[in-house]
């Protein structure tokens, strides 16, 4: 099927791509092509620089996988967007669970 002009102006749902524990290797590098960080520095600016937003602007914009599902309602999370990623950051274990 032919791409329309309209298909770029659409956003796709994001999708989860993995965590920060698990997007970089041992010398900080990151290892996940779906993402826009080239190492683990990279990542902790957008972090610093992050967009809170709202749960209902998260879950809009990405498809939460059913093992993810209930960390959604967690006390103790932020959602973010983050360099065009969007993250779903549990703040008490300090994990962020990445989504492009």
């Amino acid at each position: 099927m032919a791409m329309t002009p309209y298909d770029t102006m659409i956003e796709r749902p994001k999708g989860f791509v993995g965590t920060c524990v698990n997007a970089f290797d041992e010398a900080g590098m990151c290892i996940l092509d779906d993402l826009p960080w080239s190492d683990v520095s990279s990542f902790a600016v957008a972090d610093e620089n992050a967009r809170t937003i709202s749960r209902e602007q998260f879950t809009g914009r990405v498809v939460v996988p059913e093992a993810l599902s209930g960390l959604l309602d967690g006390p103790e999370v932020a959602y973010l967007e983050m360099d065009g990623v969007l993250a779903l950051h549990d703040l008490d274990a300090d994990i962020h669970y990445l989504f492009a």
